[in-house]
């Protein structure tokens, strides 16, 4: 099943994402599942709808059974008060999930627990129930002082707009529109300069027009010119293929980005270092794609030594290469970390420390082991992650293909995805069977594929443990 998930740019899961994917592949996103409106009415996968949406009331029912029995359990962990909330959430039960929301945020084990996300799904509960007031209170805690969530100002801006508090429903749109116009140039990476963040930018002035006020144009130079700089970029190593470099279409090339770059080094805002060198890659990547889709119907008619064959290889090279040169591979390089201070670098490494102990915890749940099995169990772990860490920093074409990502699903539990990502797993849990029994290993693989299945349904992943047979057919 597809489903599309809410753009939510945290600072705290930002640092997270940078640090996790060598400051260089795409935002990890936080699930919500209760943003999910399509989990029980998208049936893509299944051919009887009514058969579907028996089968998912039965996983969003069971899921309230396994949290509930969870919470009888351990009245003090806050993850099943999270996961009840984002079911009731789904269900429509909103006074209940503001009740377990609630327990979530008075339990509150930290700053990366759910308690961010809890007062986000708090406040769309409080929404639904027509507590407008209430939703503010919510959002204002999340929003602070330092807040770049669009997400947040725009739904503050709705509510004041509904209450009729014209001044602050305005103060937050002009908010919102600041951020979204630095999200396209750029300032947080390349990562927010996609069509949906226009059309979202499109949408608040349209929104703001509808109250009788004017907003200055847009100032998306910036974004023009990184645009331009991985066009020409593109455009001069095709030409490459054809010309020296002291070739004068060459020259009349590298005077264009000369020029290009001293407007991006001039320019208001400034993006974040190294997103020039992401969309030059990207663009790269993408090119070659259409290339090697070419290559493949000229090897229809030609052999791979006619000269329209050989001149598509030499573009994919020279391709290939300035793909290369704009690699940021290393969290290490100074370019990156430029704008993080080393209170926040040393911040994101004690939570990634947190995190891989309770990744660990979490994938290995339920898994008997002798402490030499844990031992070994552990190394083997951090070395698959160290792995794909690297490969993902190193590889953005399987990034941009959607071959590799990762699924953050709060306190600190990521899922990696994509058909690189799997091959990568099925190689850590063949390393395992040399120091675990075959059972385990199992268990193992079993867990991954119910965490994977919870993220594909959208749903809690305490509901993807069923064992009802009628439900196998959904893994």
């Amino acid at each position: 099943m597809k489903f599309v998930l809410p753009t939510f740019s945290s600072f705290a899961y930002t640092l997270a994402a940078l640090l996790l994917l060598g400051f260089s592949a795409p935002m990890v996103t936080p699930i919500f599942a209760s943003n999910n409106k399509n989990a029980c009415e998208s049936p893509q996968n299944f051919l009887d709808t009514e058969k579907y949406q028996q089968e998912c009331k039965k996983y969003l029912e069971a899921s309230l059974d396994k949290a509930t029995q969870a919470i009888r359990s351990n009245p003090k962990a806050e993850e099943p008060y999270y996961q009840r909330g984002n079911t009731h959430l789904l269900i429509g039960n909103y006074k209940a999930a503001v009740a377990d929301y609630t327990e979530v945020i008075k339990l509150n084990t930290g700053r990366f627990g759910f308690t961010r996300v809890a007062y986000w799904n708090r406040a769309r509960a409080y929404e639904k129930l027509g507590e407008k007031q209430k939703a503010i209170s919510d959002l204002t805690k999340l929003i602070g002082n330092d807040s770049v969530n669009v997400d947040e100002y725009l739904l503050r801006a709705r509510l004041y707009r509904d209450l009729g508090n014209k001044e602050n429903a305005i103060a937050d749109y002009k908010v919102a529109d600041r951020i979204l116009q630095q999200q396209l140039n750029g300032v947080f990476a390349n990562g927010h300069m996609d069509s949906s963040n226009q059309e979202i930018l499109d949408k608040l002035r349209k929104e703001v027009s509808q109250m009788g006020v004017s907003l200055p144009a847009p100032d998306l130079t910036t974004r023009l010119t990184l645009q331009s700089i991985a066009k020409k970029e593109v455009e001069r190593a095709l030409e490459l293929a054809r010309f020296q470099p002291q070739a004068p279409v060459i020259e009349q090339f590298d005077a264009q980005l000369k020029d290009l770059y001293k407007q991006l080094a001039n320019a208001q805002p400034q993006p974040y270092q190294g997103t020039a060198q992401d969309l030059i890659s990207n663009a790269a990547y993408e090119k070659i794609q259409g290339l090697e889709k070419e290559r493949t119907q000229l090897l229809k008619q030609f052999i791979p030594e006619a000269p329209a064959v050989t001149f598509i290889d030499t573009q994919i090279n020279k391709l290939k290469i300035l793909a290369d040169k704009n690699k940021r591979v290393s969290t290490s390089d100074s370019s990156n970390q430029q704008n993080i201070s080393p209170q926040q670098l040393e911040e994101m490494r004690r939570w990634e420390a947190k995190m891989t102990e309770e990744l660990f915890k979490y994938w290995f749940k339920g898994v008997e082991m002798a402490p030499a099995q844990e031992k070994f169990a552990r190394a083997e772990h951090a070395r698959y992650h160290q792995e794909l860490k690297k490969f993902g920093a190193e590889n953005r074409d399987t990034v941009l293909s959607g071959a590799f990502s990762s699924w953050l699903m709060g306190d600190g539990k990521y899922i990696w995805t994509g058909t690189k990502a799997l091959e990568f797993e099925e190689n850590f849990l063949k390393r395992l069977e040399s120091g675990m029994s075959q059972k385990q290993v199992q268990q193992v693989r079993e867990r991954l594929h119910s965490i994977r299945r919870s993220v594909e349904l959208g749903i809690p992943e305490q509901s993807a443990e069923i064992n009802d047979p009628s439900l196998k057919k959904l893994g």
